[in-house]
């Protein structure tokens, strides 16, 4: 799982199958800060597209070298807010192959709540 947030990037590697409970195998993280990125115009900067570009490429060797099989991936605010979403996941797309869902605010809040319920019970 790819999870493209404001301030972050954080892949994390699970052993999951059918019927069993995922067991996380690794997890990495890089601060890129996205949200900072966004420029008067609403536009991502060619530094933070770039840095995401990266980002997301380093990432996948390290999945690949870890024999991961499948990518899920999904982004929010930063990503959903600026202007030129639409030309950054183009490109990510055509570099990396990889397609990343855009979660809607309600949706990152309802998983964001499903998370901080599991974590504390």
């Amino acid at each position: 799982m790819l999870d493209v947030g404001s301030n972050t990037v954080h892949m994390l590697v699970v052993d999951a199958f059918p019927g069993g409970h995922p067991t996380p195998m690794s997890s990495t993280k890089a601060v890129l800060r996205l949200a900072e990125q966004i420029e008067d115009d609403g536009r991502m900067s060619q530094q933070g597209c770039d840095s995401l570009v990266e980002t997301i490429l380093d990432f996948q060797r390290i999945a690949d070298s870890s024999g991961c099989e499948q990518m899920m991936a999904f982004a929010t605010s930063a990503v959903r807010d600026a202007t030129n979403a639409e030309d950054l996941l183009r490109r990510i797309e055509d570099t990396s192959g990889l397609y990343i869902r855009v979660l809607t605010g309600v949706e990152e809040a309802r998983l964001t709540s499903l998370a901080v319920r599991r974590w504390y019970g």
